[in-house]
Order: structure tokens, then C-alpha cells, then sequence
């Protein structure tokens, strides 16, 4: 098991010692045969350039090189260009885009074969660091400019500032531009350079509402690679960790920041709560704190999570494996309604129950047949099915395999990238 920066020790974290002497116990293959059927290529290859907010060990990062990934196999030309740290590229095995920083791209970002500009800049998502780049490049260049949503920006902008949007559009300008700096999205910018765009991208059907009038938009739905999908709980792993049959483990990537702060604290409460009533449960956490959990949770759940840190792509999927469940907490609110964690196709794919709040995704799948669907999924909420599914081994089985095929069914990067291909090909000549 991969760990890094800063990260709690796996072995200090387990509950018995393990006995290295002992013939190793396998997690399973990192990335099983899939037969492979080479797409398409195109009639009018592009050269797309990618803007992402972060580095590539951000979540929207999978979504950005699954697409790239694809494009490239198709014939087109990809590079995604990131703020800072491009060899996070590194997280992603057998890239097949090339991944740069802002200040490589210079102002034209010429890095295309033979010194080309881009064609397209499709910015993710709209924070002002992105915003600021992509329209340099755009105006430098005439590339088209695509703009792709993820989430309802003002709902985390005023948890993240500790203002209400009145508060924020009262403020002068050069305080409320101050306060939003480069990282978040501009309540008054974020509109320009929405209308701006040819076209928007986003991630849940609900974000179109978000848009300027008119404006083309396109859904183009998040997925799980071959290798995530579902592959039995490697029994032999569990039981050298100390995690038997009668042992809970959860799984959750994810990072912890202002805006989830709240649904984050039900998931570790919910962890705490189990342990404390006689259901013996670990949380296997992936991702990085941007803030702290509310007043003494994070000691009072630290013995019963392995905190693993930033983890490579490719350790993801036999990670998941290790979990008996999986739980998306939260409710429907603003911020939740409008977003798609994008760890929910894997946690599907991977033929696992899934626990999840009647929002976002949890609006489109059937309670007690592709997941277990709850009104809020709180912490008391998050206690009580798991121990619902502890006792009703059937139904666990049940919610398992429709997890899976539901995953089947709907999540495939070749699909979402076709998705992406005919909307490019449906704005061309447009112009920005």
C-alpha cells in the first residue's frame, strides 16, 4: 500500500502487528487484462489544451486525463496544463497527454506538434487562476474557449470566504478581488467568462441552470476505468491487517475542505459512533485536509482511520477492494445538488454497497437496488444502514450487484469522451 506526504504510518495505524516473516498476503492485480478495441481516429484532429486549477493529484485531474487519455487515442492532440507541479503527471501511469504548467505555456502555449498553438482551451473549472489563463491564452491565440462546471462555485466561494453572496456583492471591488484571490471563483467574473465561452461542459444536468441564456451546454458524466471494476475483497490482505469478516472498512478519496467540512464530520462521526456501539470499523482515507474537522473529531476518530495521504491513480482500484462499503455522505442542499463526486462512479464499479444522500447522483438511483439511498446521509443516518447491511447480509448482496451493473450500464470514459468529441465537433467555427 502506497503512502506519501505526511501521511499517518500504515503499520503504526494497524491493529496487530503484522509478522513480515510470513509469506505475503496480495492485494491483487494492480491493473487485470482487458481486451482492448482501438477507437476510431478522426477526420479533424484538434489540439486541446486542458486547463486545470490544480495539480494532477486533484479529483477533477481523473476526469481531465481519462478524457485526454481518450482524445489522444482518437487522434487528437491533448496537454493539460496545470499551476504548478507538473510531474504529478506521474500519478497517472501510461499517459498519453503531456502535462505542462502555466508559466511553460508562455503566452501563446505553442507546445503542439511543430509548434502549434491550440485550437481549443476547455478551462476546468472557472476559479480566477484558470479564468485568468485560459482568456490570456485565448485572446493570444484565437483558440475556442470551453468552460467546464462541476459544482454550484457560490456555494463553496461563501462557506470558503465566510460571507453570504449579499455580503460578497456589497464588498469594492478591489476587496471582494482580494478576498477571492486566485484559487476560488469570482461572483462577478465567473458570469463573463461563462457568457465568453462558445460552450460549456458539465458534470451534472442541474449545473446547465448555472448558465448564462442560450448558452450550448453539454453533460458529460464522470466514469471508472476497466480496471476499478468489481473484483472480490481480497480476504487474505484483510485478515493480515487485522480486518476479519466481522470488521468494518470504509474507503473514501476525497479531500476536506470548507465547503464539505460539515458532510465530511458525519462520515468520521459515523466511524466513531459505530466503534463506540459494538461494530469494529476502519476508514481508509485517501486525499488532503484543507482545514480541520470541528472541535476534537479528528482525535476522537484518529485511531480508527489510516490516513494514506496523496496515493497514485493505480493504487485506487485495489484499494477499494479492501472495503466493504462505500458512503458519499451529505444532503441535498446548494452545494450538493449541483455537484457529481467523481468518486462515485469507482465506488459503483467496484461492486461494493453504496451509501449515498438523495442528491446529485443519489436522485437517479433506486433505493434498495443499485444503492442504499437515505434522506440525509448524516452521521446517525451513515450508522444505521451500515449496520442495516451488517445485519442483511442479502441485502448487501443484492445492493453490491446493482452497484456493479449500474456502473456497467452508465460509466465509461469511451462514451463520455465521444460525448466530448461530437460537442466539440457541434461548436466549430464558433466564434469566442
Amino acid at each position: 500500500i502506497y503512502t506519501s506526504v505526511n501521511t499517518l504510518s500504515l503499520h503504526d495505524a494497524l491493529p496487530i502487528p503484522l509478522d513480515l516473516s510470513a509469506p505475503a498476503a496480495r492485494l491483487g492485480p494492480l491493473r487485470p487484462s482487458v481486451p482492448a478495441t482501438p477507437p476510431p481516429r478522426t477526420a479533424h484532429p484538434r489540439r486541446i489544451l486542458f486547463v486545470l486549477y490544480g495539480d494532477m493529484t486533484s479529483n477533477s485531474a481523473i476526469h481531465v486525463a481519462a478524457l485526454a487519455d481518450r482524445l489522444v487515442a482518437r487522434g487528437h492532440e491533448c496537454i493539460v496544463a496545470v499551476p504548478r507541479d507538473a510531474d504529478t503527471i506521474r500519478y497517472h501511469r501510461g499517459a498519453r497527454f503531456s502535462c505542462v504548467t502555466f508559466a511553460d505555456c508562455g503566452e501563446r502555449a505553442a507546445l503542439f506538434a511543430g509548434g502549434a498553438v491550440p485550437d481549443i482551451v476547455h478551462a476546468w473549472t472557472t476559479s480566477e487562476r484558470v479564468r485568468r489563463f485560459s482568456c490570456a491564452v485565448c485572446e493570444a491565440t484565437g483558440a475556442q474557449l470551453i468552460v467546464h462546471l462541476e459544482d454550484n462555485e457560490g456555494a463553496i466561494v461563501e462557506p470558503t470566504c465566510g460571507r453570504s453572496a449579499a455580503e460578497l456583492a456589497a464588498l469594492p471591488a478591489a476587496e471582494l478581488d482580494a478576498l477571492i484571490g486566485e484559487d476560488h471563483s469570482h461572483p462577478v467574473r465567473r458570469g463573463e467568462f461563462l457568457q465568453r465561452a462558445a460552450g460549456c461542459t458539465v458534470i451534472l444536468d442541474r449545473l446547465q441552470e448555472l448558465l448564462p441564456p442560450c448558452k450550448p451546454a453539454q453533460v458529460v458524466w464522470p466514469a471508472a476505468a476497466p480496471e476499478f471494476f468489481a473484483r472480490p475483497v481480497p480476504w487474505e490482505l484483510r485478515e493480515a491487517l487485522g480486518w476479519g469478516r466481522n470488521h468494518t472498512v470504509l474507503f473514501y478519496h476525497g479531500n476536506l475542505h470548507p465547503a464539505n467540512r460539515a458532510e465530511m464530520a458525519a462520515l468520521y462521526e459515523a466511524v466513531v459512533a459505530l466503534n463506540a456501539t459494538g461494530t469494529p470499523t476502519t476508514l481508509l482515507r485517501a486525499g488532503r485536509d484543507f482545514c480541520t474537522l470541528p472541535g476534537d473529531l479528528g482525535e476522537r476518530a484518529a485511531q480508527h482511520v489510516v490516513a494514506l495521504g496523496r496515493i497514485a491513480n493505480a493504487y485506487l482500484a485495489p484499494l477499494l477492494a479492501l472495503a466493504d462499503f462505500f458512503v458519499q455522505p451529505g444532503a441535498p442542499d446548494s452545494f450538493n445538488n449541483y455537484r457529481f463526486p467523481s468518486k462515485l462512479p469507482e465506488f459503483f464499479a467496484s461492486g461494493r454497497p453504496v451509501i449515498l444522500p438523495r442528491s446529485n447522483l443519489g436522485a437517479v438511483v433506486r433505493h434498495g437496488a443499485d444503492a442504499f439511498v437515505l434522506d440525509s446521509a448524516d452521521a446517525a443516518g451513515i450508522a444505521a444502514a451500515i449496520r442495516t447491511l451488517r445485519a442483511d447480509p442479502a441485502l448487501a448482496e443484492r445492493l453490491a450487484a446493482g452497484a456493479a451493473d449500474f456502473a456497467r450500464k452508465h460509466f465509461s470514459w469511451t462514451r463520455s469522451a465521444e460525448t466530448l468529441v461530437a460537442f466539440y465537433e457541434s461548436l466549430a467555427g464558433t466564434v469566442t
